[in-house]
C-alpha cells in the first residue's frame, strides 16, 4: 500500500498516540510492537516527488510581413516522449470572433525533453486584428509509428501578449 507524505504523517501521529495511550495504561507489548510495524509500512510509504511531463503549445509572438502574419508557435516537450510528428490544427479569430485564418504548425522529430519553435505563415491577415487562435485538434501525434492517444489532453496551450491561445 503507497501512502503519500501527509498519510504517512497521519499515520504516525495516529500510530504514535495509540501506543501512548497502551504503554500509559501498562500495555507494554502494544508498544514493544509499534517498532515492528514502523518498520513494515515505512519503505512502502514515501514516493519521490515526480517531475511534472506535460506537453505545451504557445502562441510566442506574431510579426507582419507584407500581406503575411507570421506567428511564432513554441512547442515545449516536457515528456521522455520523442515525437515523429506533432501536427495541431489552429484556427485563428479576430477581435470580434470572426475566422481570419486556419493552419497547421508542423513538428517534426522532436527530441524528448527539448523545445522547438516553428514560424507559421497566415495569408492575408493582419496580425493586430488577431485576437485570439482556438487549437481545435490534433491532426498527427506520433511518437516512431505509433499514433499517441489523448494528446490533447496532455496539450496545456498559451500565449504572450495580448493574443489568447485556447482549446
Amino acid at each position: 500500500m503507497k501512502l503519500k507524505r501527509m498519510e504517512w504523517i497521519g499515520v504516525l501521529v495516529s500510530m504514535m498516540f495509540s501506543f501512548s495511550v497502551a504503554y500509559a495504561e501498562g500495555d507494554e507489548s502494544v508498544a514493544e510492537n509499534a517498532v515492528d510495524v514502523v518498520e513494515k509500512i515505512a519503505p512502502q510509504t514515501i514516493d519521490e516527488p515526480q517531475p511534472v511531463k506535460e506537453l505545451y503549445l504557445e502562441i510566442n509572438k506574431l510579426e507582419q510581413r507584407d500581406t503575411v502574419c507570421v506567428a511564432y508557435v513554441r512547442f515545449h516537450n516536457q515528456t521522455d516522449t520523442a515525437f515523429a510528428e506533432f501536427k495541431p490544427e489552429l484556427f485563428a479569430f479576430d477581435k470580434e470572433d470572426i475566422i481570419t485564418a486556419h493552419f497547421a504548425a508542423i513538428f517534426n522529430n522532436v527530441p524528448a525533453n527539448k523545445t522547438v519553435v516553428k514560424l507559421v505563415s497566415m495569408k492575408d491577415t493582419q496580425c493586430d486584428s488577431v485576437g485570439s487562435i482556438l487549437l481545435n485538434q490534433m491532426l498527427t501525434c506520433k511518437s516512431g509509428e505509433n499514433d499517441i492517444d489523448g494528446c490533447m489532453q496532455l496539450l496545456k496551450t498559451g500565449a504572450k501578449g495580448a493574443i489568447k491561445l485556447f482549446k
